[in-house]
C-alpha cells in the first residue's frame, strides 16, 4: 500500500462511524422546545468561542503561582530544608 493509507482509511472510517451515530442518535431528540436552536452562524461562533479555556487556563497559572510562592516562603522559613 502506499504510504499514508492506514491514516487515510481510518479518516473514511471516523466519517461513515459519524454518519451512523447522528442516525442512531439524532440531535432532535436530544433539544429543549422551550430553547430553539441558535442557527449555524451562532453555533459555530459558540463552538470557536475560547474565552472558557483562556479563563481556565489562567485559573490554573494564579493557582500554581500561589503554590509556588507558598512552598518558596515554606524553604525559607526552615534554613535546614526541613517541612513541617
Amino acid at each position: 500500500m502506499f504510504p499514508g493509507a492506514q491514516e487515510f482509511l481510518v479518516c473514511i472510517e471516523m466519517f461513515i462511524a459519524a454518519l451512523a451515530h447522528a442516525y442512531a442518535f439524532p440531535p432532535g431528540d436530544y433539544l429543549d422546545p422551550a430553547h430553539p436552536p441558535l442557527g449555524f452562524t451562532r453555533n459555530m461562533r459558540k463552538m470557536f468561542d475560547v474565552r472558557d479555556v483562556v479563563e481556565d487556563v489562567q485559573e490554573v497559572v494564579e493557582e500554581t503561582t500561589e503554590s509556588m510562592t507558598q512552598v518558596r516562603c515554606t524553604k525559607r522559613s526552615h534554613p535546614d530544608g526541613l517541612h513541617l
